[in-house]
């Protein structure tokens, strides 16, 4: 697979004349879009065989995540300009190239999320290393970095006129797995980095409150940040301020969780059970087993539906009973009002599509890459 020609630019295929010669093996940059989200998905696939690895001794993993690190940032580096998307230049992109261009920016952040919060338990739930606190410390603070980013990035994305019927689910993911990374900044004794925290956490819930009416997964994974708000709140630990100033024990997290370790980090991966069949249906899934989240905080029990959460988060002091009004949501589009959920069930409109649209496609480049080895 690392020898075939990547996908050739637009206007070749146009044209009806494809240039091909530039593969995965080659590391040259290129012009097409499709190409460069078919790299980036081959490092997210590599990032993912990492984070499933068998959680044992940090020595071996911190040497394969500094290797894995220097491939995304070369392949980051080597970005066309034609595809550079910041918050700043966002609202000149043609709104039928943001989905795509998104997707391959929120990609790459999120290789950088997996990749350094797999040795965060603060972050993934993990197993705590006391023998290396800092370089946890340095992980937690790229994570942290790179989580924001994806929430500035999806709180610009969600002021413009987006098509949220186009979005990829693993979007809604990134979300999810940001919210993962700021939640416990909540709490935080610095000001700053705690208002960033819930402006960063609110747009992330935004964008899984938007996209959900479209990706069931994105429904599930909405309740499971709920549910991990929780447990950060039945037992909040202040956090004096970012990563980089924080001391090694206030990484520790909670206590490990295998099933929030592989929601967090692995996108779908969840969804599949130990025989290896694929859930249909969100209740398929099950819970996160964090036991503490449904008895510890009695004031959150009615707001599993994201817009209860996120008035919550928000502090509005509003009494919240199920969802909030349709008209109080500005970046709910207006075509999704006749089926918007008001009870939080599972629900989406005919012709949306299923679990998810991604499957497994990381195992299976994971495969292949390995075959071709």
């Amino acid at each position: 697979m690392v020898n075939m020609p990547l996908p050739c630019c637009e206007n070749e295929f146009g044209l009806g004349k494809p240039q091909g010669g530039v593969s995965l093996k080659s590391g040259q940059s290129t012009q097409s879009i499709y190409a460069e989200v078919v790299r980036v998905m081959a490092l997210w696939s590599a990032v993912v065989a990492l984070v499933k690895q068998p959680e044992a001794s940090l020595t071996n993993r911190l040497a394969e995540i500094q290797v894995l690190d220097g491939r995304i940032h070369e392949a980051y580096s080597k970005l066309s300009e034609c595809f550079q998307l910041t918050s700043n230049n966002m609202s000149s992109t043609h709104l039928d190239d943001l989905p795509n261009l998104l997707l391959l920016h929120v990609m790459y952040q999120q290789c950088w999320c997996s990749l350094h919060s797999s040795i965060v338990p603060l972050f993934s739930w993990s197993v705590f290393d006391d023998n290396y606190s800092y370089a946890q410390q340095l992980s937690a603070q790229t994570a942290f970095e790179h989580a924001n980013t994806v929430s500035s990035l999806l709180d610009t994305a969600l002021k413009l006129n987006w098509d949220a019927t186009r979005m990829p689910s693993f979007i809604g993911y990134a979300a999810y797995c940001a919210c993962a990374i700021q939640t416990p900044f909540l709490w935080c004794l610095q000001l700053e980095v705690k208002q960033h925290a819930v402006r960063s956490v609110l747009a992330n819930l935004k964008t899984l409150q938007v996209l959900g009416n479209h990706w069931k997964f994105l429904k599930v994974l909405g309740k499971y940040a709920c549910h991990l708000y929780k447990v950060h709140a039945s037992r909040p630990f202040p956090l004096a301020d970012e990563p980089k100033n924080m001391t090694g024990a206030a990484l520790k997290g909670i206590r490990p969780n295998a099933r929030a370790r592989l929601s967090i980090l692995a996108h779908n991966t969840i969804l599949v059970n130990e025989e290896g069949s694929f859930a249909r249906i969100p209740e398929d899934i099950g819970d996160l087993s964090l036991n503490e989240a449904g008895s510890q905080n009695a004031a959150l029990d009615n707001e599993e539906n994201i817009a209860g959460f996120m008035s919550h988060i928000s502090g509005e002091g509003r009494t919240v009973t199920n969802q909030l009004p349709v008209m109080m949501d500005p970046f709910l589009p207006s075509e999704n009002l006749d089926y918007y959920d008001l009870s939080g069930a599972f629900h989406q409109p005919t012709g949306a599509q299923d679990m998810d649209s991604f499957g497994n496609i990381e195992d299976w480049i994971s495969e292949l890459l390995q075959h071709e080895a």
